[in-house]
């Protein structure tokens, strides 16, 4: 996922990617682990805390991108 998000300008917008990537990787090894062995309360906290970073991370990443997307466009 680094090497897609290179060509960004903004720092931001690869720090945000490389986050929302860590998070939803960590969210798939998370829902695995709880198929294959089970759940406690402490993973489903773990879960939920990043499914909220990982949407909360999107959300600001689209944001981000859009402006500057915006922004590129009034400067050609």
């Amino acid at each position: 996922m680094f090497f897609v998000y290179v060509g960004y300008k903004p720092v931001t917008l690869l720090i945000m990617a490389l986050g929302f990537s860590a998070s939803f990787g960590y969210l798939i090894a998370r829902v695995i682990g709880i198929a294959i062995e089970g759940a406690d309360n402490k993973q489903w906290i773990y879960l939920g805390t990043e499914v909220v970073l990982a949407v909360a991370l999107y959300v600001w990443f689209d944001k981000l991108k859009k402006s500057v997307a915006a922004a590129s466009a009034e400067d050609a």
